[in-house]
């Protein structure tokens, strides 16, 4: 008969990466300014700021990977018993948090790339305006969802 299994974290080693990943967190806080300015309504036509945006989209996508890589492959486990079901779920949901993430960030970047090579960059970062406040807000949810499961577990 299988063991039911559920998911657990190793808060030690998540703790660990994200004390020691500053390029992740560089990037994490570069988007948060980002958003800020946008929504203060600094404009982005100027070219030098809709370069930034691309080159921001790219950062997210490249330390997005390498970070959640990480954590998937050390920091998530699976386990035949759990604390309760609703810390288990919860620790799930933070692990498929990443691919919705990393999805999102990967369409954004893809979509100003395009937009960059027609020529139609800044019309692209207008366009994506929406989808990088999400990916921004979400991606805050994010982090404080598992820093409550490694507070939780320690």
């Amino acid at each position: 008969m299988a063991t039911a299994r559920t998911w657990a974290i190793n808060p030690a080693f998540l703790q660990e990466v994200k004390d020691f990943n500053t390029e992740y967190w560089k990037t994490y806080n570069h988007l948060q300014h980002w958003t800020i300015a946008v929504g203060q309504s600094e404009s982005l036509s100027d070219e030098a700021g809709v370069q930034e945006t691309l080159n921001l989209a790219r950062q997210i996508t490249v330390e997005m990977a390498k970070q959640f890589l990480l954590e998937e492959t050390y920091g998530y486990l699976q386990t035949p018993s759990g604390h309760s079901a609703v810390y288990d779920n919860e620790v799930a949901c933070a692990q498929g948090q990443h691919q919705s993430l990393y999805m999102l960030a990967g369409e954004i970047c893809e979509s100003l790339e395009l937009a960059g090579f027609q020529g139609l960059l800044s019309d692209g970062v207008r366009k994506q305006q929406d989808a990088i406040r999400k990916l921004s807000k979400d991606w805050a949810e994010h982090e404080q969802l598992e820093n409550k499961l490694i507070r939780g577990a320690t």
